[in-house]
Protein backbone atom coordinates (compact mmCIF):
# COMPACT_ATOMS: atom_id res chain seq x y z
CA UNK A 1 0.00 0.00 0.00
CA UNK A 2 2.81 2.29 0.82
CA UNK A 3 3.99 1.81 -2.96
CA UNK A 4 0.49 2.81 -4.52
CA UNK A 5 0.56 5.74 -2.22
CA UNK A 6 4.04 6.92 -3.15
CA UNK A 7 3.82 5.87 -6.78
CA UNK A 8 0.48 7.96 -6.96
CA UNK A 9 2.09 11.25 -5.36
CA UNK A 10 5.08 10.43 -8.23
CA UNK A 11 2.67 10.58 -10.93
CA UNK A 12 0.40 13.49 -9.67
CA UNK A 13 3.92 15.57 -9.85
CA UNK A 14 5.57 14.13 -12.59
CA UNK A 15 2.60 14.03 -15.24
CA UNK A 16 0.32 16.58 -16.90
CA UNK A 17 -2.75 16.63 -15.76
CA UNK A 18 -4.98 15.16 -18.50
CA UNK A 19 -2.00 12.35 -18.59
CA UNK A 20 -2.57 11.39 -14.87
CA UNK A 21 -6.50 11.60 -15.07
CA UNK A 22 -6.34 9.14 -17.96
CA UNK A 23 -4.39 6.62 -16.37
CA UNK A 24 -6.27 7.05 -13.25
CA UNK A 25 -9.43 6.28 -15.78
CA UNK A 26 -7.97 3.35 -17.39
CA UNK A 27 -6.93 2.04 -14.00
CA UNK A 28 -10.45 1.49 -13.11
CA UNK A 29 -11.88 1.20 -16.45
CA UNK A 30 -9.60 -2.25 -16.38
CA UNK A 31 -10.95 -3.16 -13.04
CA UNK A 32 -14.78 -2.72 -14.29
CA UNK A 33 -13.53 -4.80 -17.19
CA UNK A 34 -12.05 -7.70 -14.99
CA UNK A 35 -14.84 -7.91 -12.48
CA UNK A 36 -17.84 -7.83 -15.08
CA UNK A 37 -16.52 -9.61 -18.33
CA UNK A 38 -13.60 -11.96 -17.11
CA UNK A 39 -13.69 -12.51 -13.63
CA UNK A 40 -11.34 -15.52 -13.71
CA UNK A 41 -8.94 -13.14 -14.48
CA UNK A 42 -6.50 -13.50 -11.52
CA UNK A 43 -3.69 -10.77 -10.79
CA UNK A 44 -2.12 -8.21 -7.37
CA UNK A 45 -4.17 -5.06 -7.60
CA UNK A 46 -0.92 -3.03 -6.00
CA UNK A 47 0.97 -4.52 -9.70
CA UNK A 48 -1.86 -3.52 -11.41
CA UNK A 49 -2.35 0.09 -10.02
CA UNK A 50 1.62 0.72 -10.70
CA UNK A 51 1.09 -0.38 -14.19
CA UNK A 52 -1.09 1.53 -15.19
CA UNK A 53 -0.52 4.86 -13.48
CA UNK A 54 3.17 4.05 -14.83
CA UNK A 55 2.21 3.14 -18.45
CA UNK A 56 2.49 6.70 -20.22
CA UNK A 57 5.66 7.77 -17.80
CA UNK A 58 8.02 8.12 -21.38
CA UNK A 59 5.12 10.44 -22.14
CA UNK A 60 6.16 14.28 -20.48
CA UNK A 61 7.93 16.20 -22.76
CA UNK A 62 11.03 15.71 -20.22
CA UNK A 63 11.08 12.28 -20.98
CA UNK A 64 10.35 12.33 -24.63
CA UNK A 65 13.03 14.94 -25.18
CA UNK A 66 15.69 12.72 -23.32
CA UNK A 67 15.92 9.93 -25.16
CA UNK A 68 15.52 8.42 -28.58
CA UNK A 69 13.70 5.47 -27.59
CA UNK A 70 9.93 4.76 -28.05
CA UNK A 71 8.63 6.04 -25.05
CA UNK A 72 7.39 2.91 -23.90
CA UNK A 73 11.14 1.62 -23.96
CA UNK A 74 12.00 5.03 -22.26
CA UNK A 75 9.18 4.81 -19.79
CA UNK A 76 9.53 1.20 -18.97
CA UNK A 77 13.44 2.00 -17.73
CA UNK A 78 12.03 5.11 -16.17
CA UNK A 79 9.16 3.20 -14.16
CA UNK A 80 12.27 0.37 -13.00
CA UNK A 81 14.04 3.14 -12.01
CA UNK A 82 11.27 5.17 -9.81
CA UNK A 83 10.05 1.94 -8.71
CA UNK A 84 13.71 0.40 -7.43
CA UNK A 85 14.41 4.24 -5.95
CA UNK A 86 14.81 4.18 -2.39
CA UNK A 87 14.43 7.56 -0.89
CA UNK A 88 14.23 9.20 2.40
CA UNK A 89 11.10 10.57 3.34
CA UNK A 90 9.81 12.24 6.71
CA UNK A 91 8.90 9.26 8.06
CA UNK A 92 11.88 7.01 7.01
CA UNK A 93 12.64 5.33 3.58
CA UNK A 94 9.60 5.26 1.16
CA UNK A 95 8.45 1.84 0.22
CA UNK A 96 10.12 0.38 -2.89
CA UNK A 97 8.68 -2.16 -5.01
CA UNK A 98 9.91 -5.93 -5.14
CA UNK A 99 12.40 -6.47 -7.99
CA UNK A 100 10.04 -9.12 -9.42
CA UNK A 101 6.93 -6.24 -9.39
CA UNK A 102 9.00 -3.49 -10.58
CA UNK A 103 10.00 -6.10 -13.38
CA UNK A 104 6.65 -6.81 -14.41
CA UNK A 105 5.60 -3.69 -14.16
CA UNK A 106 7.98 -2.49 -16.42
CA UNK A 107 7.14 -5.13 -18.69
CA UNK A 108 3.87 -4.17 -19.53
CA UNK A 109 4.55 -0.66 -19.53
CA UNK A 110 6.83 -1.51 -22.67
CA UNK A 111 4.59 -3.95 -23.70
CA UNK A 112 1.29 -1.92 -23.67
CA UNK A 113 1.09 -1.13 -26.94
CA UNK A 114 2.17 -4.07 -28.42
CA UNK A 115 -0.35 -5.59 -31.17
CA UNK A 116 -1.12 -8.97 -31.99
CA UNK A 117 -3.35 -11.46 -31.98
CA UNK A 118 -2.38 -13.52 -28.91
CA UNK A 119 0.30 -11.93 -26.01
CA UNK A 120 1.91 -12.59 -23.03
CA UNK A 121 3.22 -10.80 -20.64
CA UNK A 122 5.01 -11.51 -16.93
CA UNK A 123 1.76 -12.36 -14.78
CA UNK A 124 1.31 -9.34 -12.61
CA UNK A 125 1.83 -11.31 -9.60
Amino acid sequence: MLCIQRINAYTKTHLPEPTYSHSFRVYHYGLAIKQYRFPEWTFDDETYFLSYMLHDIGTTRKNLRASKLSFELHGGLIELDVLQAQEASAGGLDAIAPKDQAESVAEAVIRHQDFCEKGKITALS
